[in-house]
């Protein structure tokens, strides 16, 4: 079990598996389960990564402004090796997996007909803006967002073409 940082009065922790056995070209966890410490001393799980390839990195807690996000990532593995990422926010009821849906429709819609964005997308949480890539490669559309508590809410999508 690491300890991976605080967030106001929850601490944050990696419970990280490693099965005996296992592929010997492979180094760190083939399980790994975030963990948010309540008042009490109570632990709820809410993240859980299987590698199935790939690599399971260290949780990190990062700052999108003030607001603090747990960020569990992973490598899926594939032949572009991605890394997969999701966003946790703690609220007043518990922990939030924050929606990036809105952002990305945003995105879609601002590209050429006949278009599409290409994964993998990148943010720049430090100043809240989403990246991708256009589908030929020769653009990218940027969105400015903002999370106000639990939900992640797009600014104005603009296209670029390279």
């Amino acid at each position: 079990m690491r300890f991976v940082g605080k967030i106001n009065s929850f601490s944050v922790y990696d419970l990280e598996y490693v099965f005996a056995g296992g592929p010997t070209d492979r180094t760190g966890p083939d399980v790994n389960s975030v963990l948010v410490e309540t008042a009490g001393h109570q632990f709820h799980e809410i993240q859980v990564t299987q590698r199935i390839a790939g690599t399971i990195f260290p949780t990190e807690i990062i700052y999108a402004g003030d607001q603090p996000i747990i960020a569990p990532k992973y490598e899926d593995g594939g032949m572009h090796r991605w890394v997969v990422d999701v966003y946790f926010v703690i609220s007043d009821t518990g922990s939030v997996m924050l929606d990036f849906g809105p952002v990305k429709e945003a995105a879609e819609r601002a590209v050429p007909s006949g278009m599409t964005t290409c994964p993998p997308p990148w943010y720049d949480f430090k100043s809240l803006v989403f990246n991708i890539m256009t589908s030929d490669w020769e653009g990218y559309v940027e969105v400015p967002f903002m999370i106000e508590k639990t939900r992640v809410i797009p600014g104005t999508a603009k296209y670029t073409h390279n």
